[in-house]
């Protein structure tokens, strides 16, 4: 497919025009192994965001080019959207953002850029705030169950974050501006074929942050001495850099590489009670990915046999300046430094047309610095797939895995233990194999029915569509991260007695689609349930921050439905709703409550949108969206003595786009009605705001 595209719904999607024709990632593995799937540039959107081919029998959702960069939106807005997910912030643009699934920590949810795992054992989470979602292509949300080929297989799911590939000769140009000083000015140029290209890609951003908040004065119960204040300190200013590139080899190889480098600078506000005026929060961030994939040498073709060699480095500096003493750290300055190296390698074969089986290698290799606290982890992982299709309505998907963990910390403050529960170790090193951890799931997938699409000159207005039940039976077990034992950051404290955590988790439900006379409808309803020993979950403190703690056991149950319906992108309406119950069923507990801390029971998140063509064809297009989402209250403590209240976030969307799509202006509302929100540790976060941009591409 050629022609113009303009940047996204925020001004982003001009580079999916780069994409024009079919082009598998070389970081995602090819059809039949993983099921990687080809970026799609058409005007029209997939009828069911629901259908993942990486992974037919986990449930999924796909956040697309147009969600991802509207005006003034973070990646946790896009991903806290989707059916299941909960994203969570810990303060404004600048502060920690991070998002999990099915009341799993975020931790135990796995964010991967290009196959690069970001929430590694040395950060803990993925810090959303500092992953624009400007210069990807989609976002996969796996609920319950990683997919094949993603690298672990997580208690929660996994989030998969695609970046842009180049494919042509283009150059794009973004800028925006909105409330709270927000600004941002953004370029991207790429050259080549769809066979070999380059992509470089720069952003600026910055925004002073200073939105207006109601103080109670600590007195929560006691109005009359309520003021109304703007946060101070809050500004934030960002640098982004980003280089794309890949190459065809041979028949169906593929070399690819990403590479970022992020910088931002963040005033820190402090308490509320008496704010920080001083304080400073500098993070410096380089992540780089290269993937190969080759057919296997002197190997029959129509065995499908290739080979994958994947690599990625990520590299952190933190640094919290406090000159003013006024966050109570005891000290003007605590820093952190964090490396990751993890190499990857990986063997797919189809001896029958019916089975596609795997072998993955994996090792992880980790060190962080927190003052002088000096830890380490070495980590080996080894997994067997198989992918069978043994009738036409049926697939089975079987993954086994091992795995082992090695822990050293030394310095003030460390245990000296492999993080797992075990006894204090003198051992100068990390031990090969301090944890060793046996794997598994058993996903199937059955088509209860399937019409194929009507052959050219039947009636158009036949039906065509699915319907599938697809069930999941798993064990993950996980040892605690080196943050969550050391801590990550000022109001995220660690808990360096922390047990590993294990588990068992199942779902079951329905999957379908249909066709019919132009109009598109799907529908996901699943039902979830797991079993956790040694459940790693937070809790606030009466100092304002977060600290992990093990539940001797827990159970987690829940429903999520994601449906929709559709005709082109004249209209649209879209569904997510999620439940949850969530409880620590530790028998020596010392609280009453028996509810999980942070865990929402109910969200629900209804969509609507459409676009209009107008004047001759190609010239000028209007689009409207409006969204709903509403998040009911959640305890922060697991006495239940503090809730946060339950929230309602309405927003809405106008884009204008002109010259086949060559030019685009659009505007976007957050909190339109200006409800008061919180985050994790109680803070007010801002209220009404709007946005607007203006993109162009040559």
């Amino acid at each position: 497919m050629s022609g113009r595209r303009s940047w996204g719904r925020a001004g982003a999607s001009a580079l999916a025009a780069w994409l024009a024709g079919p082009a598998a990632h070389a970081w995602a593995q090819p059809e039949g192994e993983s099921g990687a799937i080809e970026v799609d540039v058409r005007a029209e959107p997939p009828r069911a965001p629901t259908e993942l081919a990486r992974d037919p029998s986990a449930p999924g959702y796909v956040i697309r080019t147009e969600r991802l960069a509207a005006p003034g939106a973070s990646l946790a807005d896009a991903l806290g959207r989707a059916p299941g997910v909960e994203a969570r912030r810990t303060g404004g643009a600048g502060d920690l953002a991070t998002a999990s699934i099915r009341g799993a920590t975020s931790a135990q949810t796995p964010v991967y850029l290009a196959g690069l795992r970001l929430n590694d054992d040395l950060t803990g989470t993925a810090d959303l705030s500092a992953l624009p979602p400007w210069m990807l292509d989609r976002i996969e949300v796996y609920r319950g169950h990683a997919p094949r080929g993603a690298g672990e297989l997580a208690l929660g799911g996994a989030i998969l974050l695609e970046p842009r590939l180049p494919a042509g000769p283009r150059l794009s140009l973004r800028a925006g501006l909105g409330s709270f000083g927000a600004a941002e000015v953004a370029g991207a140029a790429s050259f080549g074929s769809a066979r070999a290209g380059a992509l470089l890609a720069v952003r600026r951003a910055r925004e002073t942050g200073d939105y207006p908040y109601l103080d109670d004065g600590g007195t929560l119960f006691d109005p009359g001495d309520d003021v109304a204040r703007r946060r101070p300190n809050a500004d934030v200013a960002s640098d982004d850099v980003w280089a794309v590139a890949r190459l065809a080899v041979g028949r169906s190889g593929s070399l690819a590489l990403v590479a970022n480098a992020f910088a931002r600078d963040a005033g820190l506000p402090g308490p509320l009670v008496s704010p920080a005026e001083r304080a400073r929060a500098h993070l410096a961030r380089g992540l780089a990915a290269v993937a190969a994939r080759l057919d296997c040498p002197g190997v029959d073709a129509a065995l499908g046999c290739a080979l994958g060699l994947e690599l990625g480095l990520l590299v952190s500096r933190y640094r919290l300046d406090d000159p003013g003493h006024e966050l109570g750290l005891g000290a003007t300055s605590v820093s952190h430094a964090g490396t990751r190296l993890a190499p990857r390698a990986w063997l797919t074969v189809a001896p029958i047309p019916e089975l596609d089986l795997g072998v993955r290698l994996g090792a992880e290799a980790g060190d962080l610095a927190v003052g002088a606290l000096r830890a380490a982890r070495r980590s080996l992982r080894a997994t067997v797939d198989a992918d069978l299709h043994p009738v036409a309505w049926l697939d089975v998907l079987a993954i086994a895995s091992l795995e082992c963990h090695g822990t050293h910390a030394s310095g003030p403050g460390h245990t000296g233990t492999s993080g797992s529960g075990a006894e204090p170790s003198a051992a100068a090193d990390a031990g090969p194999c301090d944890e060793l951890e046996p794997l598994g799931r058993l996903g199937a997938r059955v088509r209860l029915w399937s019409s194929e699409p009507a052959p050219d000159g039947a009636r158009a207005d036949e039906p065509e569509g699915s319907l599938a039940l697809l069930a999941n039976l798993g064990r993950y077990a996980r040892v605690p991260t080196l943050a969550e034992l050391h801590g990550l950051s000022a109001t995220v404290r660690g808990n360096p007695e922390l047990r590993a955590e294990r588990g068992y988790a199942a779902d079951l439900g329905l999957a379908a689609s249909l066709h019919v006379a132009g109009v598109d409808v799907y529908a996901q309803l699943f039902g979830y349930l797991r079993f956790a020993s040694d459940l790693i979950a937070y809790r606030r403190s009466s100092l304002g921050v977060l600290r992990p703690y093990n539940a001797a056991s827990a159970r987690l149950l829940g429903a999520e439905l994601a449906a929709g319906a559709g005709r082109g992108r004249e209209l649209r309406l879209e569904l997510g709703a999620a439940a949850g119950d969530a409880r620590d069923t530790s028998e020596a507990r010392a609280t009453a409550s028996d509810l999980v801390p942070l865990e929402p029971r109910l969200a629900l998140g209804p969509a609507l949108e459409s676009e209009l063509a107008l004047g001759p064809p190609g010239c000028c297009a209007l689009s409207l969206r409006v969204a709903y989402r509403y998040r009911a209250s959640r305890t922060a403590d697991p006495a239940g003595l503090v809730v946060l209240p339950a929230q309602h976030d309405l927003e809405q969307e106008l884009g204008l786009a002109f010259f086949e799509r060559a030019l685009a202006v659009r505007a976007r509302v957050s909190n339109l009605l200006d409800e008061r929100h919180f985050d994790l540790v109680g803070y007010p976060l801002a209220g009404r705001a709007a946005h607007a941009s203006l993109e162009a591409t040559w």
